[in-house]
């Protein structure tokens, strides 16, 4: 088992270091926020209409993408 102690002058926060990291949305929740059905989005995904993220089988999207897209 690893030694997870820290250091007198340090504390737990000094040793996660801070990430730029966007949470993907699915596209279950834009096509939601967009008001059209999934399979319209992934439509409009297919032809790079919308900035979309293929993942495997799933389309992802970046909130800060939508920007331009959002109603």
């Amino acid at each position: 088992m690893r030694d997870l102690t820290f250091a007198k002058n340090s504390k737990p926060d000094d040793a996660i270091p801070e990430s730029n990291f966007e949470l993907l949305l699915t596209d279950s929740k834009v096509a939601a926020l967009l008001g059209v059905h999934t399979k319209t989005l992934q439509k409009l995904a297919r032809s790079r209409r919308i900035p979309a993220y293929r993942i495997r089988r799933y389309w992802m999207f970046r909130a800060s993408e939508l920007d331009g897209v959002l109603p």
